[in-house]
């Protein structure tokens, strides 16, 4: 396993600064990784009530559950939301302390702030690449928490309007009318209207 760097964070200001951006947009980052986790959760429960509906309405029961998750997953979309845009602006402000830094800084330093490996200096040797760059393009940053990618290049994701991917849910909200008799089925329930989320 290859041995990771350790910056001494009081040689210079500006590395303490971005490890401190870095360890906040990290707790940002996990925060949003559990949002996203619980809305894919609720979308997989009403994915089942919507086989189970299959057009021609739910029970009662079913019913109210299903207008639950839709609530859960409205809130859980608005959550996104918004730690997307506390990340957007981790973002810029990331991206701000890592070009004043780029000009000054070795790129072994560079590969510590970042949490990369220290056996990929060799393929940077005589250059001097951006810290943007090598987290941007190159995707270097340590992604040891599961995640697809670390957390500064979430926020620099965020910053550019490119972390929270478009969704358009499928889901409506119907509106269900009870019928005493349909189709031989007492009681049963069925959608008359609906609207979008």
């Amino acid at each position: 396993m290859a041995m990771r760097l350790v910056v001494n964070a009081n040689f210079r200001p500006g590395y303490s600064v971005f490890l401190m951006l870095r360890k906040e947009a990290r707790a940002a980052y996990a925060r949003y990784l559990a949002s996203k986790a619980a809305l894919r959760r609720v979308e997989r429960k009403l994915g089942k009530l919507d086989a189970i509906g299959a057009g021609r309405g739910l029970p009662r029961r079913d019913v109210f559950q299903y207008n639950s998750y839709v609530r859960e997953a409205r809130l859980l979309s608005e959550q996104l939301e918004t730690l997307c845009e506390i990340l957007g602006r981790y973002g810029q402000r990331l991206e701000d302390e890592m070009r004043a830094l780029s000009s000054r800084t070795p790129i072994l330093t560079k590969l510590s702030l970042i949490g990369a490996s220290s056996s990929l200096v060799s393929q940077y040797e005589g250059t001097s690449p951006e810290l943007c760059d090598l987290v941007l393009r190159d995707r270097l940053e340590d992604t040891s928490g599961g995640a697809v990618g670390g957390p500064v290049l979430a926020c620099l994701l965020a910053s550019r309007g490119e972390l929270l991917e478009k969704r358009s849910l499928p889901r409506q909200a119907f509106q269900m009318h009870h019928f005493e008799h349909l189709e031989g089925m007492p009681g049963c329930l069925k959608a008359v209207a609906g609207r979008d989320l």
